[in-house]
């Protein structure tokens, strides 16, 4: 769902258009390359994007329950840890009832590490 509203120009018509993905954003960290791939390739893309696809992650954050810490290293690598926020599938059974030690794990500055604990939900939420 998130790559056809990118694909089709939801976050180029809707600049301030702001969305917080659950489970690390699914497959959109592994896919953007493909999508870029399409927009050199795709004409019709280019009509309604004025930018390649990975270039509007920055509109988006995503949670850290991916449940492993070489995917959410990976995550981080690719929107950056000012687009990650800590998350909870609490109370589902499935959850990841763990995630800051997992982000306790990560390869982050200090800095880096405060923004995914709390600093980043507390910009995009404006308190």
């Amino acid at each position: 769902m998130i790559e056809r509203m990118i694909i089709k120009g939801m976050f180029e018509k809707y600049p301030n258009l702001s969305l917080c993905l659950s489970h690390g954003g699914g497959l959109l960290a592994f896919n953007i390359w493909r999508l870029d791939h399409s927009y050199g390739l795709r004409a019709e893309l280019k009509k309604v994007m004025s930018r390649k696809p990975s270039e509007y992650l920055h509109q988006l954050y995503f949670d850290t329950i991916v449940h492993s810490v070489a995917a959410l290293q990976y995550l981080v690598q690719v929107v950056g840890a000012d687009r990650v926020v800590i998350g909870t599938d609490y109370p589902m059974g499935m959850g990841d009832f763990d995630s800051v030690a997992k982000v306790m794990q990560l390869e982050l500055s200090d800095a880096q590490r405060e923004q995914i604990l709390g600093g980043n939900a507390k910009k995009a939420l404006q308190l």
